[in-house]
């Protein structure tokens, strides 16, 4: 802003000095002239007076002493003349220089001012700041009313600061005015008068600065810091700032609030002691520590501690703080209770999860960028890595086969929101395959997006399927040949009912024939004891196709007769010697394990009879530890019991049929056999309940 030498009138100073300077010679020159022409006068006389000068020459004298006089004093008034010529032009042109200087420094002022003239209000100068300032053009303002320009937007506020400024006695008076720009805007400015000459007339300068900007800033300033306690507020977050060496400082508002305290006048801080006092006892060496820290050596403060708050209650802060600036400290305090106990639950959320995913049964890999970065206890088993951390880092290349990596790539790109499983061949550290089921859904992990596999080994159901589907096969081809079975059996039994049953009934017709016809008592009675002899061969044969179908001895005596009465009749003379060992509880089994063990036991008799060419056959039958014990064994022929059995042929249908009597109430059968080393079945049968088994 201008000064208020720098508002003078231009040439003022010059004219001064120059007006000073003439009165100063003035008054020397007529003094001097004065006083050399008394002196002239005096010493004149009295030399002409002392030499005693003739009257004729005494007029000579005098006329020669007054050219002398007046030369002398032409000679002086030329030299006072020339000084004062040399003196009036250096005047001239300082003021003219003064003059521009002040003017340049009114036109180029950074700050808006204007002139007005003070009796009519036209304004007579204007610099290019104040037409900036108010939008003004000069030829616009130039010699117009202050009023006109529309300066003021409400003439009584120009009048009003026209008295103001009237009757202000001080030197420059000074106010904030509303004012309206040229495009309507209002400013807030502040105006300071000063009353001064110009171009000889009475004017007054008034010099303006706009606060807009400041007031605008200012307002932004108090808008930012409202801003900044709710944030604070909200945040749970409070600020400070202390000197380093004194306990002067300031705390915010919310600061307060955290502490749970009433605040200090104009928001001044506690002493450090008496916040220390505060602090837990368990952590106040802690946090002397870090203020000794930040303090001596400028290292920056990060630290939880517990404060007891003023209603007693027990908070955890975390306080940050560093040197900002020469000798001050500032900081922040952010109340993490409820931080600290969601960490906390979240550590043990984060624990119970990675103790169910790692027990689940089904590897679960997470991946970032196609690499792995979280992987369960199964997914490590299943690719045959040592320990889940062993497979960080790892490609998802090198998880999966050459031909299904554009396959997986395609399906996590598709993920829904609901995973679906699809076949794929996966790949383990050794290089081996196998099947699994993959399914992929996105989700974030450690705060980035990231995509989570799961991973189910198929290979053991896949076995259990060929299992299963082979066991199908043999169920089918065992049906067929039960059926055949069946019908061999029937057409067996309708053939020995035709042959031997029917052959037996004609006999026994004819021979009733006969002993009808007879007259002789001795043929008839003959007659009559053949009948009776046919009658009961017949109802032996019938008794013997029904213990085939089904041994009445199993029902009425048990599994040890019913053994007994099978092998005597499957072995008869001239088979392999029996060496038959029972060792059975007073309680009978179950019905369905004894028909099961007779039925094995009755197959095993029928191939030694039929293919071992044994000379001895030993069965063994016990009861132990709730099953029934079976073992056939024989010294015969013997086979390779790895042999696939053959549907087509029928071979070895017989021993899948044993097994499966065995599995269907719960038990197992193991057969041992080589060529030329005979033949052992086992079957263990227990008591239990299990599936009811087929009958006969």
């Amino acid at each position: 802003m201008m000064t208020q030498a720098e508002l003078r009138e231009p040439g003022d100073d010059g004219s001064r000095r120059f007006a000073t300077g003439i009165a100063s010679w003035t008054r020397r020159l007529v003094l001097g002239y004065f006083i050399a022409g008394l002196a002239w006068i005096v010493l004149g006389g009295t030399l002409v007076a002392g030499f005693r000068v003739p009257g004729h020459l005494a007029t000579a004298v005098e006329i020669g002493k007054g050219i002398a006089f007046v030369a002398l004093t032409t000679a002086l008034l030329w030299w006072v003349c020339a000084r004062m010529r040399r003196a009036t032009i250096e005047a001239y042109d300082e003021a003219v220089a003064s003059a521009s200087a002040y003017q340049l420094l009114f036109e180029s002022s950074p700050t808006g001012a204007f002139i007005l003239d003070a009796r009519d209000r036209r304004i007579v100068a204007v610099n290019d700041a104040a037409l900036a300032t108010f939008g003004w053009q000069r030829s616009e303002v130039l010699g117009a009313d202050i009023e006109r320009t529309g300066l003021f937007a409400d003439p009584a506020a120009l009048h009003a600061w026209e008295r103001e400024v009237q009757d202000s006695t001080l030197p420059v008076h000074s106010s904030l005015q509303t004012c309206r720009h040229r495009l309507g805007r209002t400013l807030r400015v502040v105006m300071r008068c000063h009353s001064l000459r110009y171009r000889g007339q009475p004017a007054l300068l008034v010099v303006t600065e706009d606060r807009n900007t400041e007031l605008v800033a200012l307002a932004e300033a108090e808008d930012a810091r409202t801003m900044l306690e709710s944030a604070e507020r909200i945040a749970g977050v409070g600020s400070w700032r202390r000197h380093a060496r004194g306990a002067s400082g300031t705390w915010s508002p919310n600061t307060w609030a955290l502490v749970g305290r009433p605040p200090l006048p104009g928001g001044a801080a506690p002493p450090l002691d008496e916040y220390m006092g505060w602090i837990h006892p368990e952590d106040r060496g802690a946090f002397a520590a870090a203020v000794e820290g930040l303090v001596q050596r400028g290292e920056p403060i990060d630290l939880r501690y517990r404060l007891i708050r003023g209603d007693g209650g027990e908070i955890v802060l975390h306080g940050l703080g560093e040197r900002r600036s020469a000798g001050f400290i500032e900081g922040t305090i952010q109340d993490v209770t409820q931080r600290i106990a969601a960490e906390r639950e979240l550590g043990e959320h984060l624990a119970l999860f990675r103790s169910l995913v790692g027990m689940l049964p089904v590897g679960v890999l997470i991946l970032q960028d196609e690499r792995v970065v979280f992987a369960n206890q199964a997914a490590s088993r299943q690719f045959g890595y040592a320990d889940p951390e062993s497979m960080t880092r790892t490609p998802l290349t090198d998880l999966l086969s050459s031909r299904e990596i554009e396959g997986v790539r395609r399906q996590v790109d598709a993920a829904g929101p609901e995973p679906q499983f699809r076949m794929r061949q996966m790949r383990c550290a050794d290089g081996s395959t196998f099947q699994a089921e993959m399914a992929n859904m996105p989700v974030t992990f450690r705060g980035a997006p990231a995509v989570q596999l799961v991973v189910r080994d198929m290979s053991e159901q896949m076995h259990l399927w060929a299992e299963l589907s082979e066991q199908h096969a043999r169920l089918r081809h065992l049906s067929r040949r039960l059926l055949r079975v069946q019908e061999d059996e029937r057409r067996q039994l309708a053939r020995d009912l035709h042959d031997d049953i029917g052959q037996s009934l004609t006999a026994i017709t004819l021979q009733a024939g006969l002993a009808a016809g007879a007259t002789d008592e001795g043929a008839r009675r003959a007659c009559l004891d053949e009948l009776v002899s046919q009658c009961q061969q017949c109802i032996d044969r019938l008794r013997d196709i029904a213990s085939l179908l089904r041994p009445p001895q199993l029902d009425r005596l048990g599994i040890a007769a019913a053994l007994r009465n099978a092998a005597g009749r499957i072995l008869a003379a001239g088979g392999p010697v029996l060496d038959l060992q029972l060792d059975l509880p007073a309680q009978r089994p179950p019905q369905e394990v004894e028909l099961a063990c007779f039925r094995i036991a009755q197959e095993c008799l029928t191939n030694v009879r039929r293919h071992a060419a044994a000379r001895r056959v030993t069965i063994q039958l016990a009861a132990e530890d709730g099953a029934l014990h079976l073992v056939v064994a024989d010294d015969g022929k013997g086979f390779d019991a790895r042999m696939t059995p053959d549907p087509a042929s029928g071979s070895g249908l017989g021993l899948v049929g044993m097994r499966e009597r065995a599995e269907a109430i719960g038990g197992e059968l193991r057969i041992e056999s080589r060529p030329g080393a005979g033949t052992r079945v086992q079957a263990r049968l227990p008591f239990g309940a299990a599936p009811q088994a087929p009958t006969g």
